[in-house]
């Protein structure tokens, strides 16, 4: 379990991982209540995220409920909701799936981004816009080396995987 009042002097925000998939409750992440909870009570600003296996229309509109249903409880949300594009699975689809499901969760009120690696962005989605891009390029300088990402600009960069602060644990 994460423990925030460790963390918060350490953080500037978080992102957090709402679940996987359609709109099934064991498809929801374990700790997003209490993560939310715990943001809110000790004045974090956060976003969220869902990770997404849509694969097809009704896949997509699964995933939308999911978010939306999720987002009923972030009350004081700053930052964007994202929606994770990097399984393998969707490759085929996430060219039509982000803008189905971009567009349904603006409409409702939310600021959106997309999350996902430069090469599933240039090879799957090229033709793809978003708000704002928060990029996974894990290119083993820590961030001391920037990407060129072309003419794409993000706005969020997650150079690692390995990093850690204070209250974090691994579950």
């Amino acid at each position: 379990v994460f423990n925030w009042e460790a963390a918060k002097p350490n953080i500037s925000g978080a992102i957090i991982r709402m679940g996987f998939g359609s709109d099934i409750l064991s498809q929801d992440d374990k700790f997003f209540h209490r993560n939310v909870k715990e943001c809110e009570r000790l004045g974090i600003p956060y976003g969220v995220y869902l990770y997404s296996y849509a694969q097809d229309d009704a896949h997509v509109q699964s995933e939308i409920k999911h978010t939306l249903r999720l987002l009923k409880e972030c009350k004081k949300l700053s930052l964007p909701v994202y929606l994770d594009m990097e399984d393998n699975s969707i490759r085929g689809y996430a060219a039509r799936s982000y803008p189905v499901w971009d567009a349904a969760v603006k409409k409702a009120g939310y600021r959106t981004g997309l999350y996902s690696g430069y090469y599933c962005r240039k090879e799957c989605m090229p033709n793809s816009t978003t708000d704002t891009w928060w990029l996974a390029w894990y290119n083993g300088t820590n961030g001391t080396v920037k990407p060129n990402t072309g003419n794409w600009k993000y706005d969020l960069w997650q150079y690692t995987d390995a990093f850690s602060v204070a209250g974090m644990a691994v579950d």
